[in-house]
């Protein structure tokens, strides 16, 4: 399987909490991303509050895999305090929109801190969040990808 390189990845709960051991569409999608990333020389980005989001939504499949990108020395962890202020005017934003923002600005800061890639089965923030592209010019720079939509294949060409 050649790849053009590692790249640091941001992978949302959202995924964590998907990817099982059934054949579900959604559940073996996300479990055939996440075997893909194991095998390619891609890397897990993680800060402790995504951690903490993860821990409270991983299924048994994802407490797994997660324990072995640990002890192939997969993952990278970012303080947040390092991570990079961006700021969104939430004046005009509605009252869920605002919340959604608010709650997963960590997955973009972590993403901008690393390779830009955000891998999410959460449809509305990605389109919540490419509302705000021409305001956060920091933005475009973030490829979204959804394991059930998106060809694991996606993850060579990274």
């Amino acid at each position: 399987m050649k790849t053009k390189g590692s790249r640091l990845l941001v992978i949302d709960a959202s995924v964590a909490r998907s990817a099982g051991e059934t054949e579900h569409p959604v559940s073996m999608s996300c479990r055939v991303f996440l075997q893909d990333i194991k095998k390619i020389c891609h890397k897990l980005v993680m800060t402790s509050s995504i951690h903490k989001e993860w821990k409270r939504h991983q299924s048994r499949y994802t407490t797994k895999w997660l324990s072995a990108m640990i002890a192939k020395k997969k993952f990278k962890y970012l303080e947040e305090s390092v991570l990079p202020n961006i700021d969104i005017n939430l004046s005009k934003v509605n009252i869920a929109n605002r919340c959604a923002l608010k709650k997963d600005l960590l997955l973009i800061k972590a993403a901008i801190s690393s390779d830009g890639v955000i891998i999410t089965t959460d449809k509305k923030i990605i389109n919540i969040f490419s509302k705000y592209t021409e305001q956060i010019k920091t933005l475009k720079t973030i490829r979204w990808i959804n394991p059930v939509q998106d060809n694991p294949e996606c993850l060579k060409d990274l």
